[in-house]
């Protein structure tokens, strides 16, 4: 069972056509964050600013932000020599969780799931940071 560590919400605002530079997502991501800048320092020992990279390119990139229909999910995982991220599952294995990539295996400290689900009808999202192993 899964243990909810953050969860943020926010709103849609603005409109494209009369405010072109202020519009998309409003969501105060600033626990999710703080709480994965904590599990970085935690479990890995480097490369813990992988965890920027995947924030700025991923979630803090204006051009997924201003989309609607902004619905994901993502799994970060920490390891000893950095973080990666996946919007796939990962394996498990002897109560480790792991992920193969270019025939080497990757094993993980600590995974997260990181979902945002927007609810158009209300013009509200939500963000969640769950641990799952």
């Amino acid at each position: 069972m899964s243990k909810i560590l953050t969860e943020d919400s926010g709103q849609w605002v603005g409109d494209k056509w009369l405010y072109p530079n202020s519009w998309g997502w409003n969501i105060n991501m600033s626990s999710t964050l703080t709480e994965l800048i904590h599990l970085a320092g935690r479990y890995t020992d480097a490369w813990a600013s992988d965890l920027f990279i995947f924030w700025r390119y991923n979630i803090e990139n204006e051009e997924v932000k201003r989309n609607q229909e902004w619905h994901t999910t993502w799994y970060i995982g920490f390891r000893e020599s950095g973080v990666d991220w996946s919007d796939e599952a990962w394996g498990k294995r002897e109560n480790k969780v792991f992920v193969q990539r270019d025939k080497n295996m990757y094993y993980y400290r600590r995974v997260v799931k990181l979902s945002i689900n927007p609810d158009n009808d209300r013009d509200c999202i939500t963000m969640r940071l769950e641990e799952i192993a």
